[in-house]
């Protein structure tokens, strides 16, 4: 699996109970999903050799996550 650049920046909104994560430049395309009313959620992508999920929870101000693509497979946290 390959580093994330430095400085990388990768995206994500949760609004109106779905989330948006948007996955570049390794990708180019934004996963989305529903978050459900416990938190969880599961956004995804179709990409040209797969798909790529994302599957996570938010807890108050936390979010962490799993990214699984093809390739790869990452943990995501933000707060």
């Amino acid at each position: 699996c390959a580093e994330p650049p430095v400085g990388a920046r990768y995206p994500l909104t949760v609004s109106n109970g779905e989330v948006r994560f948007k996955y570049v430049p390794r990708f180019d395309t934004t996963l989305r999903g529903k978050v459900d009313r416990n938190g969880a959620f599961k956004a995804s992508a179709r990409l040209r050799n797969g798909i790529a999920q994302m599957t996570g929870r938010i807890q108050g101000n936390n979010l962490v996550a799993n990214i699984v693509t093809p390739s790869c497979n990452y943990r995501y946290s933000a707060k």
